[in-house]
């Protein structure tokens, strides 16, 4: 039980035992970590099953919800833990009941982004990779891909409704979702930092926000709320980052 949600872990029961308990340490770990970035208990169950790859290489995914999440875990990799955390960390941004309701015309980005950012802030803080390194990496992506797939983030759901191309769409999506909104999220965590002199940032910020809207009370209002808890002006960095496609320092 982490902060009031009953979390069970089932595992292939052909894996041994000491490959079963460190997946079960790592995972209680993760959960841990995103639970208490929330900062507010809650009450309900949690389901993760882990099975083996598929035998013809393929990868497993049975789901993610409310209620838990499926997939495969023969061997514990990196990615495969940024995605457990990426999944547990909607269950509290964006899924019912637990979630907040962004207003979708302008923040529903922001729901992608925290949980794409803050995946890799978990596994950096249980470390399992250099932050600076990691996020390193994923402006190397993100310089990479953006000719072809920038848009911006604010109209990401238009901007897929118009391409029909289904892989393309997706090309774009997983850009727009898994390499830009996080390094915006960093950018606006180093803002808060820099600019309040370590007194906020997008830690603090997401504790505020789930406390005002958390079980999807009200609808979030992002540049209004972000005004409130640091006192600054986001008007220009969304204009540069969000609603417009200037290029990421």
């Amino acid at each position: 039980e982490i902060r009031g949600l009953n979390i069970k872990i089932y595992t292939f029961a052909g894996w041994t035992e000491a490959h079963a308990n460190d997946v079960c340490q790592r995972i209680f770990a993760l959960a841990r970590y995103q639970l208490e970035l929330f900062g507010k208990d809650v009450a309900g169950d949690y389901a993760v099953i882990f099975v083996p790859s598929a035998k013809n290489g393929n990868r497993v995914f049975g789901g993610c919800g409310t209620l838990g999440q499926g997939f495969e875990m023969d061997e514990v990799t990196p990615r495969r833990c940024e995605l457990f955390s990426h999944r547990l960390h909607h269950v509290f941004n964006a899924y019912d009941p637990f979630g907040i309701r962004m207003n979708k015309r302008s923040g529903g980005w922001f729901q992608e982004a925290t949980a794409s950012y803050y995946e890799i802030k978990a596994l950096a803080a249980l470390g399992y990779y250099d932050f600076e390194e990691r996020m390193a990496q994923l402006k190397s992506d993100y310089d990479r891909e953006r000719p072809r797939c920038d848009a911006e983030l604010s109209r990401d759901s238009i901007v897929s409704l118009r391409i029909q191309d289904r892989a393309w769409r997706y090309q774009v999506l997983e850009f727009l979702h898994y390499k830009k909104a996080p390094l915006v999220a960093y950018l606006m965590d180093e803002k808060m930092k820099k600019e309040t002199e370590g007194r906020k940032d997008l830690d603090g910020f997401i504790r505020h926000v789930y406390a005002r809207h958390g079980m999807k009370k009200g609808q979030v209002d992002l540049k209004k709320e972000l005004r409130s808890f640091t006192g600054l002006d986001f008007s220009d960095f969304f204009r540069k980052y969000v609603d417009g496609k200037e290029e990421l320092p």
